[in-house]
């Protein structure tokens, strides 16, 4: 599953950093970067991870967690050998041309899952998509993108399975049952549905009325 972090600590005004914390929370984030004063009040607010130098937080920065912007190749030295040893790493780096995430990827499998900064819907996509594999999550800065990087986190966690054919041997009537209509045909196109099923197994492709 991809994660979608919020880094909450950046405004000097609590009622700034309030109002960030609360869309992400609403948002359903993965976990919110926090200073370790916040930590009682997001409490208060709602329930998520947290990550915070406090000894409070669910993510302990710098103990089980490390976050470092990477300039240069000295800096990605470091973020691979941390990585040896935590949960997480985060990485904040502006400037794309210098991110070295193919080759923290390549350092990390089975290590350390990698959050990478990323301000816009592109650079999320391209976060996830890095050598196929990607990173596991990315952090986020502003509510501007949140909920767009959710949506595509979600989708890019969903993965695909493979339809195969089925022959109907026998239709016979079952009685009355319930009705429920999930109007989305507006959504769906030809060949497009809905799994439907009681067996994680052996679900049933249910075309859209998108078709005659």
């Amino acid at each position: 599953m991809k994660e979608v972090w919020v880094k909450a600590d950046e405004a000097e005004k609590w009622d700034e950093r309030k109002n960030l914390i609360t869309f992400a929370l609403e948002s359903g984030a993965s976990a919110i970067m926090c200073s370790k004063e916040d930590i009682g009040r997001i409490r208060g607010l709602g329930q998520a991870r947290l990550a915070s130098e406090s000894k409070d937080a669910d993510i302990i920065l710098e103990k089980n967690a490390f976050y470092r912007i990477i300039e240069g190749k000295e800096d990605e030295k470091e973020i691979a050998r941390l990585g040896q040893r935590a949960e997480y790493v985060i990485v904040d780096a502006r400037d794309w041309k210098i991110i070295p995430l193919e080759n923290l990827i390549a350092a990390l499998q089975s290590k350390a899952k990698i959050i990478v900064r990323a301000d816009t819907v592109e650079e999320a996509k391209c976060a996830f998509e890095t050598l196929e594999v990607g990173a596991e999550g990315v952090l986020v800065t502003k509510t501007e993108h949140l909920k767009a990087i959710k949506d595509l986190a979600e989708k890019m966690s969903s993965g695909s399975l493979e339809l195969v054919p089925l022959k109907i041997n026998r239709i016979k009537p079952v009685g009355m049952g319930d009705r429920v209509c999930v109007d989305t045909c507006s959504m769906l196109s030809v060949g497009e549905g809905m799994l439907v099923g009681s067996q994680s197994n052996a679900l049933f492709l249910v075309h859209s009325e998108s078709i005659d």
